[in-house]
């Protein structure tokens, strides 16, 4: 709406988004396999005799996604203060929610206990394995309403005020003018990063494993060694292999982020000298710049420290990877790979990690 009063040409309004994501991908449930030739150093020959480098699986997957309701309001005032001066003066007010899981598919990651937290409302039919799944796992999850969260798990963040600042001076030479202006823009929810902590139990348990050794262990009849991708703890009550009693001993790939976090916004500015010469031609300098604050990168975090040499061939660990404030949490496991330990990502990948910069915690998942 428009509202014109004396030296004011005010615009103010409201903005309501709706925005539905779905996504169905079933391509890891028939198994995924790598070859790189580490075996006759041709990949396709490797392919041939059946020796796969690495193979990931994972539970049939139906429909998931993420459902949300963007709010904003805005406020803007050009004000002619003076004949030759004009003011732009204006706020935005954005309600950023973190996406709603399609029948409660999302997930965060509880920094304090080392849990996963999944909507109190999440449907045992999700997807066809959940109902088995969250049995197994219910030890290590924790449901948003018991940590006063909402159901998206992330809650709103309703403090993205966006400042619209700028003015246009003519000096008083006719000729020249003067520009200058300042904005805030808050970007939308990552709803890739936010989609992608569905890829955990209870919603889908995925598995991946590496070949080693000459020649090699593991081929395509038995590159799972016909066991399941999950299972119950064989001995109930007492600890697993990587240190503490749990329903399951099985360690699937989990992809998840902070419960608490807050949208990316960016800063611009600029500043503009415009001069007319003639009647058809005109000179324009300008300085523009900007700024992105809460960025996602990577920050590894833990409770408890531990030397990279105190790391046993046979012994589980998990670190948790965060982008920091904002984005996504990355769980993997860590096994001693030679004299180096490696993180098998979930995307099943091996990736050294330099000892200087390990954060070790003892697992919870």
């Amino acid at each position: 709406m428009t509202h014109v009063v004396g030296k004011h040409d005010m615009r103010f309004g409201f903005e309501w988004y709706h925005n539905k994501l779905e996504y169905i991908s079933r391509s890891n449930s028939v198994g995924a396999f790598t070859f790189n030739g580490l075996y006759t150093k041709d990949n396709f020959a490797d392919f041939l005799l059946g020796y796969a480098k690495s193979a990931t699986r994972s539970y049939f997957r139906n429909i998931w996604g993420n459902i949300g309701n963007f709010q904003s309001y805005y406020f803007q005032d050009d004000y002619r203060f003076l004949p030759n001066l004009t003011l732009n003066l204006g706020i935005r007010w954005e309600l950023n929610p973190f996406y709603d899981g399609l029948h409660g598919q999302t997930t965060g990651f509880d920094q304090t206990s080392g849990n996963l937290i999944i909507p109190s409302n999440f449907s045992l039919t999700a997807q066809p394995q959940t109902a088995t799944l969250y049995p197994l796992f219910q030890d290590r999850i924790e449901l948003s309403g018991s940590q006063g969260l909402p159901t998206s798990v992330r809650p709103a963040d309703n403090r993205d005020f966006s400042p619209r600042i700028g003015f246009a001076w003519n000096p008083g030479a006719g000729k020249w003018v003067v520009r200058s202006g300042y904005g805030i823009f808050f970007g939308y929810p990552d709803d890739n990063n936010i989609n992608n902590t569905q890829s955990s139990v209870p919603f889908i348990a995925s598995q991946t494993v590496n070949n080693a050794g000459t020649p090699p262990q593991l081929t395509f009849g038995n590159m799972f060694q016909s066991t399941p991708i999950v299972s119950a703890n064989p001995s109930p009550g007492k600890p697993c292999t990587f240190g503490f009693a749990a329903n399951s001993c099985s360690t699937p790939n989990i992809v998840s982020m902070p419960a608490h976090v807050r949208n990316t916004y960016t800063q611009e500015w600029n500043l503009a000298v415009q001069h007319q010469i003639g009647t058809t031609l005109s000179f324009d300098l300008a300085y523009v710049g900007n700024k992105t604050t809460i960025f996602g990168r990577l920050t590894q975090i833990s409770l408890t420290m531990e030397s990279a040499s105190t790391i046993s061939p046979t012994t589980l660990y998990l670190v948790t990877t965060i982008r920091s404030q904002s984005d996504e949490a990355r769980l993997c496991l860590v096994f001693q790979v030679g004299a180096m330990p490696s993180c098998i990502s979930d995307w099943g990948k091996f990736s050294p990690i330099s000892s200087k910069d390990m954060v070790w915690k003892r697992p919870k998942y």
